[in-house]
């Protein structure tokens, strides 16, 4: 894996563009390696062997009351200008939209310029409230090669904004952080604290290859990564969601505690993360999910499943 990115960061507005390319089973030649070279270009040079990635970002903080961010995110895999808006199997690209607010005035920052707490006119709510709004389209075929071997995916993961292409999802997180102390007991010189409350949902929509009963592939539609378009075989339309399509409702409600002990009070940032000082950081989750998956009629019937899961970890630092 070779990138490349330039970024530029202003008050208000940050702008991001790079590139990657994936190579399976050779070793990087000099054009990959020069900083300066543009890796689309080499990647054609070289015989269009390998599977290359240009994407764009944008970050912008409107001049609005409270915290509002808002951020724009495309990857362009493959793309024909002349077939601009046409559903072809050749525009390969995934896009996100999100909006991330604390719509209520912060109240003064702490040392470290953290946020404590929010004020709705003279009332103070201790703590700190977020909200996130994303929807993320990954169009057909995108991040799959004619060698798989230099698909978007890594130890059978996807790479990508989700396992397989032809997906869409509107999802939303709201996140409370408060902060607070223990006082000094016994050895211990106090603890810092952070507690977080979570509540986040979302839906979605994916559009299936079609399978026979013995799981002969019938018809390629771009929603599996591991099925590449196969020229002359495959059409050249692939409409977005197109195929067998199937859905998913989910929820999920968290609480996280975090400790960082202190043999003394931490300030500023090191309320948040172990310092020299540290004897440890104590973790607990507790979080409930449950997922509804909406199938075709011919298909089994939808299914409903829940998911508590409790986790307990204490970390040392070195």
């Amino acid at each position: 894996l070779v990138a490349h990115r330039l970024e530029w960061s202003g008050r208000r507005l940050a702008l991001g563009l790079g590139e990657l390319v994936v190579l399976g089973d050779r070793r990087p030649g000099p054009g990959y390696l020069t900083p300066a070279s543009f890796l689309w270009s080499e990647q054609h040079f070289q015989g269009d062997k390998d599977n290359t990635l240009i994407f764009l970002d944008l970050r912008w903080r409107p001049p609005l009351p409270g915290v509002w961010l808002l951020h724009a995110d495309l990857a362009i895999d493959d793309y024909t200008l002349k077939d601009f808006g046409e559903h072809y199997e050749g525009q390969k690209t995934a896009s996100q939209l999100g909006l991330c607010l604390c719509p209520l005035p912060a109240g003064p920052r702490g040392p470290g310029g953290e946020i404590r707490d929010m004020y709705l006119g003279s009332l103070r709510i201790p703590g700190i409230s977020w909200l996130t709004l994303e929807h993320t389209r990954s169009r057909p075929y995108f991040g799959t090669h004619f060698q798989t071997i230099n698909q978007y995916s890594h130890a059978g993961r996807s790479l990508g904004p989700f396992e397989d292409p032809n997906t869409r999802a509107t999802e939303w997180e709201w996140r409370h952080e408060l902060d607070f102390g223990l006082p000094p007991a016994g050895p211990l010189g106090g603890a810092a604290g952070l507690m977080c409350f979570t509540a986040k949902g979302g839906r979605l929509v994916h559009g299936g290859n079609e399978y026979d009963p013995e799981g002969l592939l019938l018809r390629n539609v771009g929603g599996d990564l591991d099925q590449p378009h196969r020229d002359g075989v495959d059409p050249q339309p692939a409409p977005f969601l197109d195929g067998v399509l199937d859905s998913s409702d989910y929820l999920s409600l968290g609480l996280e505690l975090r400790l960082a002990f202190e043999r003394g009070w931490g300030q500023g940032a090191n309320r948040r993360r172990p310092t020299a000082s540290s004897l440890g950081v104590l973790n607990l989750r507790l979080e409930w999910s449950t997922w509804k998956l909406y199938r075709p009629a011919e298909q089994p019937a939808d299914s409903r499943e829940r998911m508590l899961e409790f986790r307990l970890d204490w970390a040392r630092p070195f």
